[in-house]
This record gives C-alpha cells, sequence and structure tokens, in this order.
C-alpha cells in the first residue's frame, strides 16, 4: 500500500513537472516564430509602459521650431528594438526631427521617414565623450539636413534634421533616458 501510494505521487510530480515544461515551451514558442512588426504609439508614456525594461533616450534640449508632442512614434521588440519618432517642423509642417534608437550594430537601418538623399560632409564628433559621426547633407526634395549617430550603451542613437547643426549637436548632447 505504501508504495503503490508513494508511487502515484511520483508520478503525479512527473506528470505536473512535465506540464509545467510544456506550458513553457508553448509560451516561449509565439517569441521564436513572430516577425517584427512595428508597432505604432500614441504617446512617449505609452512607449515607455511598452516597453519597461529599455532605455527610451529623449532630448532635454528641444529648439523652438519643433513640435512636442512627437507627430508620431513606431517600435517593435523583435527582431531588435527599434523605436523611432518623428517630429513636426512648426514653419512648414513637414517631419523636422527624425529620432532612431536601434539596437546596437543592426545594419542596414530601418527606413525612416526623413532620409538623406546625398550626403556633402562626414565628420567625427565628441557627444558626452563618445564618438559619434556627423554628416551634413541633403534630405528629399534638395533641402538642407544634418544626422548625427553614436552608440548609447547597447543603442545606436541617429537623430535627422532640419534644424540647425548647433541645434542637432545640443540635442544630441542632451539625450538622456
Amino acid at each position: 500500500m505504501h508504495i503503490d501510494k508513494a508511487l502515484r505521487f511520483l508520478l503525479f510530480l512527473l506528470f505536473l513537472t512535465m506540464l509545467v515544461g510544456a506550458l513553457k515551451l508553448l509560451n516561449w514558442l509565439p517569441s521564436i516564430i513572430e516577425k517584427g512588426t512595428l508597432e505604432k504609439h500614441a504617446s512617449v508614456e505609452e512607449l515607455r509602459s511598452r516597453f519597461p525594461n529599455e532605455k527610451i533616450y529623449l532630448p532635454s534640449y528641444f529648439p523652438r521650431n519643433l513640435e512636442w508632442p512627437p507627430l508620431r512614434i513606431v517600435a517593435q521588440r523583435k527582431p531588435y528594438v527599434a523605436i523611432m519618432m518623428y517630429f513636426s517642423d512648426r514653419n512648414t509642417g513637414k517631419v523636422g526631427l527624425s529620432l532612431q534608437q536601434l539596437s546596437a550594430g543592426i545594419s542596414p537601418p530601418p527606413p525612416s521617414e526623413m532620409r538623406i538623399a546625398r550626403p556633402v560632409r562626414k565628420s567625427s564628433v565628441l557627444i558626452r565623450e563618445r564618438e559619434g559621426t556627423l554628416v551634413t547633407a541633403l534630405c528629399e526634395e534638395s533641402v538642407p539636413c544634418y544626422q548625427i549617430s553614436w552608440r548609447e550603451g547597447n543603442f545606436t542613437l541617429t537623430l535627422t534634421t532640419t534644424v540647425s547643426q548647433r541645434d542637432l549637436i545640443r540635442m544630441a548632447t542632451s539625450m538622456v533616458p
């Protein structure tokens, strides 16, 4: 009798362990199969709530001719973290700033709403003691623009804008999580 109860108990524990293992596998499977898709977010607060474990970088300095809050926010977690925010230029109503935050090492980056059509000059810059690249360029429709990229922790941050080079560098040096 005692052996029968002990055997039943061991079988029950084995079944329970297998069930928990199967449930964990089923829970893990969608993350393997799931493709990365950019999802829209209504606000920076919503974005932070959907990405609680990620540092989301924003400039603490913001030129007057750019509108806050962001015009559009899109982000994804898989296959890599990509956070993109677009801000309107008050004067033109068009996108005046594109902010990309990507997992470091992603190449090529996903398409942005603000694209460089023709780079004119590249130079190295320091952003809070981190090496970065500053590009003077022409964006679509031959609009003069600037882009600055640098590595911040596990991310590559890229700002592309039509504001002045001075304002771009001030925004970049003011980026905080």
